[in-house]
């Protein structure tokens, strides 16, 4: 069956609540955090060298901002997020199962439409406003690595103007030869 190509939230909207799952599988929404500053680390599995990298990533650099919350959300179930973020020591990012409500990746655009990984998150960040707004989406292009390089992570301000639709997923199987 077809599936609706996913859309991205236009710049300053009203970031959509959605409703997820967290490794004690109680409910996790964006209501949660409201009046905080939130970052998502979207990600297809935490099976994953690179999407584990982003998680402990965001949880090591979100440890001294206490107006903000970041969220690792995946398809993964609760008990995957459990494993992972005490295997990691990881302690303070909120993991968020969407595996009870896929229309978290319809709802952000991040959902991968097809081939192998249908139906799972594309990797992406999100950052949200205190207020609620979306502020950035970046899909894809994470710094992977644990350790901060000099002169790579600095305070930058940038603009990201979408004038068309730019986020299509599809994954196909096998490489050209």
């Amino acid at each position: 069956c077809a599936q609706d190509e996913p859309k991205l939230l236009a710049q300053g909207q009203k970031a959509p609540d959605f409703k997820a799952v967290n490794s004690g599988l109680a409910p996790v929404s964006l209501a949660d955090s409201a009046g905080k500053a939130r970052l998502f680390s979207v990600v297809p599995s935490l099976d994953t060298p690179v999407c584990s990298i982003s998680v402990r990533r965001f949880n090591n650099d979100i440890e001294n901002h206490p107006d903000a919350v970041a969220l690792c959300i995946s398809m993964d179930l609760p008990f995957a997020h459990a494993r992972f973020c005490a295997a990691e020591g990881l302690k303070s990012v909120v993991s968020a199962s969407a595996f009870r409500n896929p229309d978290f990746g319809r709802s952000y655009g991040v959902t991968i439409t097809d081939g192998p990984l249908r139906d799972l998150l594309a990797r992406a960040v999100v950052v949200i406003d205190a207020t609620g707004g979306w502020g950035h989406l970046n899909v894809d292009q994470l710094v992977q690595t644990d350790r901060r390089l000099p002169g790579l992570l600095q305070d930058v301000t940038r603009e990201l103007t979408l004038e068309h639709r730019y986020l299509h997923l599809p994954v196909r199987t096998g490489a050209p030869k």
